[in-house]
């Protein structure tokens, strides 16, 4: 489907018409400038500047656009397909977490180990340092 400014302005004013504004109302209340409708951009129309007329209009962008409702449609069905990827992906994600969780254990469980390990080698080391002191005292 090619653009037309014709079209798109047509569909702006009817809709327009439907909720009884007038043009300069919708722009007024979209933001955008007085000249926006009257104007065609040399490179095209800015979209949000489209959204922004759509949402004063309140109407989808893509049927102001003139790509119907059936938008919509392809919409949803985008949406849920990425829905489904996206749940497959925290799925994996959940596994992986809980994978790291229990490395995480296994991990900490070793560190208390060497960590007790260490405290029993540094007093058997203390005990023999002073045995010794004792054993030179004694000599």
């Amino acid at each position: 489907m090619l653009w037309s400014e014709d079209d798109f302005r047509k569909r702006v004013e009817a809709r327009a018409l439907e909720l009884g504004k007038s043009l300069a109302r919708v722009q007024r209340e979209a933001g955008v400038a007085e000249e926006y409708l009257r104007k065609v951009p040399r490179h095209g129309r800015n979209v949000a500047g489209i959204f922004k007329i759509a949402n004063a209009l309140d109407i989808n962008p893509a049927e102001l656009m003139g790509l119907g409702k059936m938008a919509d449609e392809v919409t949803l069905d985008f949406i849920a397909v990425q829905q489904r990827a996206l749940l497959a992906e925290m799925r994996l994600m959940r596994s992986e977490m809980t994978e790291i969780r229990d490395d995480v254990r296994v991990l900490t469980s070793m560190a208390i180990r060497q960590d007790n390990r260490a405290v029993r080698m540094q007093e058997l080391l203390h005990s023999t340092i002073e045995r010794v002191r004792s054993l030179e005292d004694t000599q």
